[in-house]
């Protein structure tokens, strides 16, 4: 009676406990993604799985139904399974526990998984063939256990079911003592070097455990991020939050709903700029990132009737906690202010002057008039190195354009004219980042990076300068 695969153990699972359980889509989207973690083959050569999935939609049921199905295949495999607290962490584990000795699950897996002849603990137990569990909450010991075992194949994972609880998420205590917790005691709990690691949480803060991992682990984690309402407006589970108390809850508090629900989370004291505000423009290049001949790169009847122009963002060092450069070509018209292109990355000095000159040979031929660069740090020597060979560059500083000289009285003044849907992105470029930094944007300046922000702010600074958007009331 062994089911093929996770999502046939869930059905079963409920059935042979005569509590019929209910399967969505997304649930699916979880069972393959946990199947291919245990097989390998998560896409791009993952090694381990990151889930966000709103509260109340199945996370920790699955997380014991994953673990219960891995030992009926594999009884030596060793889980770490921790939770936000021991208590919660060692309910999880009793759950599992009582599967393993149920009669259903017998019928199921008939050979013995539990090893009848050890102890069993609340949050510990070992299965017969030498394998096991150890429950552990956030900032718990871990000594004398690891996960995994020195053999080929899947031998047991890290299971982190929410490392914090929803009221931690707002105390960056909290939050930093968690991701210490992973890399100086959790990560390291393991038996061999491959051994995967799944976390399957609701979001709470761009630093919280999942944002640490996607920023500092990049390449080694699959993500899946499964909102309440999708980019189409479809609610995920309307049994469980219905779209009008989903409307509701983003309407009191909007921090909550972008985290929790949509897995968008966002640093409280920004939405300046809300991410909805954005409209696109209507033009369509057939392949911006090419060079091409002047009049090839757009379709007949689509080309910008505007002024071309430049605005460049830039940071001096190649290094993790150094800001982005960035930059970006701008199409200025009486009305609208349009994003064409962008370049964004890390880049020491020699990079960023190829980087610059290549970003503006691109566009030459279709008319660019001028490169702005900010006046200060690595753009003052951009700025005169690019106009001694030739670059139309110029030295931008807000003053001169009439615009506000701190960040945020800037963000405020281009905020009217995204608002309005004068400044509009272009369809052909992933402008999820962003789109996510301006609405990550805070007034107290705790946001990470808002290199692009100050870029794009530069643009609507000289557009307005030069007449742009006049018909569009500020104030």
């Amino acid at each position: 009676m062994q089911p093929k695969g996770l999502e046939n153990y869930f059905i079963t699972k409920g059935l042979l406990q005569r509590k019929p359980r209910t399967v969505k889509w997304f649930h699916r989207v979880i069972f393959k993604a946990l199947m291919q973690l245990m097989t390998g083959t998560l896409p791009n050569g993952a090694k381990n799985l990151g889930i966000c999935i709103p509260p109340r939609h199945g996370k920790t049921m699955i997380a014991q139904d994953f673990i219960e199905y891995a030992l009926g295949l594999f009884p030596d495999a060793k889980f770490i399974y921790t939770g936000y607290n021991l208590d919660i962490a060692c309910e999880s584990s009793r759950g599992i526990l009582d599967s393993l000795k149920s009669d259903w699950y017998k019928e199921i897996f008939p050979h013995d998984v539990v090893n009848k002849k050890c102890r069993m603990r609340e949050d510990k137990f070992d299965t017969a063939k030498g394998g096991g569990l150890k429950a552990a909450g956030v900032n718990g010991p871990l000594t004398g256990f690891g996960a995994g075992q020195k053999r080929p194949g899947f031998a047991g994972a890290i299971v982190i079911d929410d490392a914090l609880k929803a009221s931690d998420f707002r105390s960056e205590t909290v939050r930093n003592s968690c991701n210490r917790w992973y890399t100086e005691t959790l990560s390291s709990r393991t038996n061999k070097d491959d051994t995967p690691k799944v976390i399957i949480a609701q979001r709470g803060h761009p630093e919280d455990l999942p944002g640490w991992l996607e920023k500092n682990e990049p390449g080694l984690w699959h993500w899946i991020k499964i909102p309440a309402i999708d980019k189409d407006g479809v609610v995920l589970w309307p049994e469980v939050k219905s779209e009008a108390s989903l409307a509701l809850l983003k309407l009191i508090d909007e921090f909550t709903f972008y985290a929790q629900y949509q897995q968008e989370p966002r640093k409280e004291g920004g939405n300046i700029i809300k991410s909805d505000w954005w409209k696109a423009h209507p033009y369509t290049p057939i392949n911006p990132w090419f060079d091409c001949a002047p009049g090839e790169l757009w379709k007949p009847g689509k080309a910008p009737q505007g002024l071309l122009f430049i605005t460049a963002d830039t940071a001096y060092k190649k290094t993790k906690t150094a800001d982005y450069s960035s930059l970006q070509l701008w199409c200025a018209t009486q009305t609208h202010l349009d994003l064409i292109d962008k370049m964004h990355g890390k880049w020491e000095f020699p990079d960023l002057l190829k980087n610059a000159k290549a970003f503006y040979d691109r566009w030459k031929d279709h008319g660019v008039k001028a490169l702005f660069i900010e006046d200060k740090a690595s753009g003052t020597s951009l700025e005169q190195t690019l106009r001694l060979q030739g670059l139309p560059a110029v030295a931008w500083l807000p003053a001169e354009y009439k615009f506000p000289e701190d960040k945020v009285g800037r963000v405020r003044e281009a905020s009217w004219y995204i608002y309005a849907g004068r400044v509009r992105l272009p369809t052909y470029i992933d402008m999820k980042g962003f789109v996510e930094e301006h609405s990550s944007f805070a007034e107290d300046m705790s946001h990470s990076h808002d290199d692009e922000v100050d870029t794009e702010t530069m643009a609507v600074s000289i557009w307005r300068y030069y007449g742009g958007g006049s018909d569009v009331q500020t104030a």
